[in-house]
């Protein structure tokens, strides 16, 4: 059975009012000080694959070097906020050059 568009609004809208669905999806996990390349982490970070195969957590430096992209089967970027928390950005986002 597959979900079209529809209903998965539909599923999310009743799992957030139950409060099992977070509106907006962060980071859970402890954030590292360095990327898995040893660049600082400071408040932007992507969790993707490599152009090497394997996944890593990357700083910007690292994920324009070593980076294959955002989206699905690519990864993800999250910024820092104001509570602390590190936030999923939409893949249309463009992660900073430092």
């Amino acid at each position: 059975m597959s979900l079209d568009d529809y209903d998965r609004a539909l599923l999310a809208g009743a799992l957030r009012k139950l409060g099992r669905l977070s509106p907006r999806p962060y980071w859970c996990g402890d954030v590292p000080i360095h990327d898995n390349f040893g660049m600082p982490i400071g408040n932007v970070f992507v969790d993707g694959a490599t152009i090497a195969g394997p996944w890593a957590l990357m700083s910007p430096a690292s994920y324009r070097v070593h980076g294959r992209g955002l989206g699905l089967g690519r990864g993800q970027c999250y910024v820092r906020e104001n509570d602390g928390r590190y936030y999923k950005q939409p893949t249309s986002y463009v992660v900073p050059v430092r």
